[in-house]
């Protein structure tokens, strides 16, 4: 329940369609939504702390809750995912942004030259961090537990998928175009990623369920 709740308030940004945010989606980061003086800001990071805050309760419940001795590779996904929930609370809450690069001229060229407080440092790595325990999670969780460890076919597909849309958003950032759809679409993705791996780890679940899931190759 809690990684499930977790998952859909990861998705919190979706309020900045019904918000007069001041953002282009297509050419702004959902963590501009965060930074220091934009409108709403508290609303946004509110749903990534309690997002983040979930996760971390619901893996270490998961982990500790499992009728049977999980493998290896599924227990290392979950401190993982533990790990993504706490630099979720960290970019979001503790190290917000301090200005938006998007729209703000002076904070575009700050950036370029590097010039912006170490705070907002903080924040870009925390972020890559969460990107990358996300996808260790993935990777850990789309292998099933058996002997012959086939892969698990939905985890392996969106695993991929985030894959290829992180390389994404890293190519269009120099252009400055589109990098904030395609982020937005990667963070979509490692939603549904999430709520998969819900249905796999709540606490009491068998690991060995998984072997006869028709998901798997």
């Amino acid at each position: 329940m809690f990684l499930t709740a977790g998952a859909v308030l990861y998705s919190a940004w979706i309020a900045e369609l019904a918000l007069p945010t001041g953002l282009s989606p297509p050419d702004s980061f959902i963590c501009e939504l965060e930074a220091v003086g934009r409108p709403f800001r508290n609303i946004f990071i509110a749903g990534d702390t309690t997002s983040g805050i979930l996760i971390t309760a619901g893996s270490i419940l998961a982990f500790a809750g499992r009728k049977n001795v999980p493998p290896w590779w599924h227990r290392a996904g979950l401190v993982s995912l533990a790990a993504f929930g706490l630099t979720l609370i960290g970019f979001s809450a503790i190290f917000p942004m301090e200005c938006a690069p998007s729209v703000d001229t002076a904070c575009r060229l700050a950036e370029i030259r590097g010039e912006l407080s170490a705070r907002t440092g903080t924040h870009f790595t925390l972020s890559a961090m969460s990107d990358t325990f996300l996808m260790v999670t993935l990777g850990a969780w789309s292998i099933r537990p058996s002997s012959r460890a086939r892969l698990d076919l939905r985890v392996t597909t969106l695993l991929a998928v985030n894959v290829v849309l992180v390389v994404a958003v890293a190519v269009l950032l120099d252009a400055q175009h589109w990098h904030g759809l395609v982020q937005r679409a990667q963070v979509a993705t490692a939603t549904i990623g999430m709520c998969v791996l819900a249905s796999r780890a709540r606490p009491g679940a068998d690991p060995r369920e998984a072997a006869a899931d028709p998901g798997t190759a």
